[in-house]
């Protein structure tokens, strides 16, 4: 899916929010998976895009471009919390 939106010329970012929907909701893959997955696919295509290297941090919720952190916290959090919030 991220090559045939790289070739369309399809903003990438976009792309892989809509993986994650799908995959999540489907339960295909676990969030680190399809941020990993991503981030790799980046890299190897020269592909300039959010880089996913702390895993193991609570706090790698927060970036997920093109939203910000305040749009996760109001639109997708529940109690405009993450999950790193006790």
């Amino acid at each position: 899916m991220l090559a045939v939106a790289h070739a369309l010329k399809i903003y990438l970012q976009r792309v892989r929010l809509a993986l994650l929907t799908r995959m999540l909701a489907l339960g295909d893959h676990f969030f680190d998976e399809i941020m990993e997955g991503s981030s790799v696919w980046d890299e190897r295509h020269g592909v300039s895009g959010p880089e996913y290297k702390d895993r193991s941090s609570l706090r790698r919720y927060r970036p997920l471009a093109p939203l910000s952190e305040y749009e996760l916290r109001r639109f997708v959090s529940e109690d405009d919390t993450f999950p790193d919030v006790p």
